[in-house]
């Protein structure tokens, strides 16, 4: 009879914890995702906007229509790791799971070539640059290249394309751990992909938009 007790009174505790662990997590993620479509929506200042949910609490998409021939749009993921699910805490840990933010621009006349300079390390980058090179058909190069202490992996078609990527990921790097820079003129686009960091991410966001305009040209 004591077991059992035991067992529902330990059952009784967990199930408490869990709801209270929701509210107060859902909460602050709430928080945090009108934080960065307000910071978004401040530096793009699109013309309109159209957003898509993903999944309950783990981030969204969004297109921001801007207000520039030369930057005409602008694609959001944003992803965070289901923190409010207390039980899924433990494996977001192990795993090293963080929020990821990225940007995708068209850019109305893009340097000529491709590049992609992405952090090794990270498997969800190592697919999607490999998902997305299996749609070039020209003739790549891959070293590896050091920027402020950390090394990445660089493919790409041409020096001055790798130069322009290698810039943009010299000055974000100092202030955001940048998983990825492509630009590829094929499809007209600038993508950066990095873990944000709220105290700076409005000066990120300021940077990342002036190199999209740069790029332009």
């Amino acid at each position: 009879m004591n077991t059992w007790w035991l067992l529902f009174s330990i059952i009784v505790i967990l199930s408490s914890l869990t709801v209270l662990w929701f509210f107060q997590m859902r909460r602050l993620l709430v928080r945090r995702m009108r934080l960065v479509i307000g910071l978004l929506e401040r530096v793009l200042r699109p013309r309109d906007q159209e957003y898509t949910l993903l999944g309950y609490l783990v981030g969204f998409r969004a297109v921001y229509r801007l207000r520039s021939d030369r930057v005409p749009r602008a694609w959001v993921l944003y992803m965070i790791p289901p923190h409010h699910v207390l039980l899924y805490v433990p494996v977001i840990l192990l795993a090293g799971r963080k929020e990821r933010l990225e940007l995708t621009f068209r850019l109305s006349r893009p340097p000529g070539g491709e590049a992609h300079i992405y952090d090794p390390r990270d498997r969800a980058t190592r697919r999607s640059v490999r998902i997305d090179l299996t749609k070039y058909r020209g003739r790549l190069y891959e070293r590896e290249i050091e920027v402020h202490g950390r090394t990445y992996r660089a493919i790409y078609s041409n020096e001055e394309a790798l130069r322009l990527a290698h810039q943009v990921l010299s000055e974000l790097a100092s202030l955001v751990d940048v998983k990825r820079v492509t630009i590829a003129s094929r499809v007209s686009a600038f993508h950066v992909a990095f873990i944000p960091r709220v105290g700076v991410l409005e000066e990120t966001l300021n940077r990342i938009v002036s190199q999209a305009y740069r790029l332009a040209r």
